[in-house]
């Protein structure tokens, strides 16, 4: 009897596959871009638990393995940082839930709870990557976002043009 793979053929399409930590990654080279480099943003992992090597936990429930936190600074703008929204999702990548800062989510809720639904937690839930891309567009686009992107470009905008002028002695 010949041996062969029993396996799926996962490979295929693999490189064609955004996760949603990327799809954010992406959206600050735009943001540094847009602001002259005057903002800049990362994704931070956020630590949800240790994992023992061997342990395993296998339940009926909707696991989190991945967690990320969404934050905008500035270089000029010292001790402050916005943190715009958390993403969890597991290793199947979706769905994506995304806890909105509570300032925009007082604001945004009517727009975003249009595009996908809220469970019990508070989360907006993206069944998908089209999904959590309109979600993000409708967050990153909107007027009370832009607001305190303005702001935060005046406050660096002063600040540079200040180190700028400053005398070199």
């Amino acid at each position: 009897m010949d041996k062969k793979s029993l396996w799926f053929n996962f490979t295929e399409g693999v490189g064609e596959i955004r996760n949603p930590k990327k799809i954010l990654t992406e959206q600050l080279v735009y943001l540094e871009e847009l602001t002259q480099n005057l903002i800049s943003g990362y994704v931070e992992d956020i630590i949800i638990s240790n994992h023992k090597k061997n342990e395993y936990i296998l339940t009926n429930s909707q696991s989190i393995d991945f967690s990320y936190a969404f934050i905008i600074l500035s270089k000029y703008i010292e001790k402050y940082i916005y943190a715009i929204l958390k993403i969890q999702y597991s290793i199947k990548l979706y769905p994506v839930f995304i806890t909105l800062n509570p300032d925009l989510d007082e604001d945004l809720e009517l727009t975003l709870s249009a595009i996908c639904s809220k469970n019990e937690s508070g989360d907006y839930v993206a069944k998908n990557e089209a999904e959590y891309e309109k979600l993000l567009s409708n967050i990153l686009g909107s007027y009370e976002l832009g607001e305190i992107l303005k702001n935060m470009m005046v406050l660096a905008q002063e600040k540079k043009e200040a180190e700028d002028f400053e005398l070199p002695f």
